[in-house]
C-alpha cells in the first residue's frame, strides 16, 4: 500500500511541476498533444490520397523447425517528412477520427 501511495504521490509531483513549466512557458498543457493529433489526422486524409501507406509481411517462424508456419501483415506509413510511422502512432487517432472505415 505505501508504495502505491508513493508512485500515486510521485505521478502527481511530477505532472504539478510539468503544469508549472508549462505555465511559465506560457504553452497549454495539452495544447502541444493535441496539435500533434490534429496534424496526424490531416496528414492521414493525406496518405490515404498518396498511398503513402506501405504493407509489409513478417514470417512466423516455429522456433523448434525453424519452419516458417505463417505471416503476419504489417502496415507503416512512410510520411514525406517524418519518415517511416509505427502503427502506434496513427492507428489510435484513424480509429478515433474514423478514418479506419475508409
Amino acid at each position: 500500500m505505501c508504495e502505491s501511495i508513493y508512485r500515486n504521490r510521485y505521478g502527481e509531483d511530477r505532472l504539478q511541476r510539468r503544469i508549472l513549466l508549462r505555465k511559465k512557458q506560457g504553452t497549454p498543457l495539452w495544447g502541444v498533444e493535441l496539435r500533434e493529433r490534429m496534424m496526424v489526422a490531416t496528414d492521414l486524409h493525406l496518405a490515404i490520397e498518396r498511398n503513402e501507406f506501405e504493407l509489409y509481411y513478417q514470417p512466423q517462424v516455429e522456433l523448434a523447425s525453424g519452419e516458417i508456419v505463417g505471416l503476419e501483415a504489417l502496415i507503416r506509413w512512410n510520411h514525406p517528412t517524418r519518415g517511416l510511422l509505427l502503427p502506434s502512432v496513427f492507428i489510435p487517432i484513424a480509429e478515433t477520427t474514423g478514418t479506419t472505415g475508409l
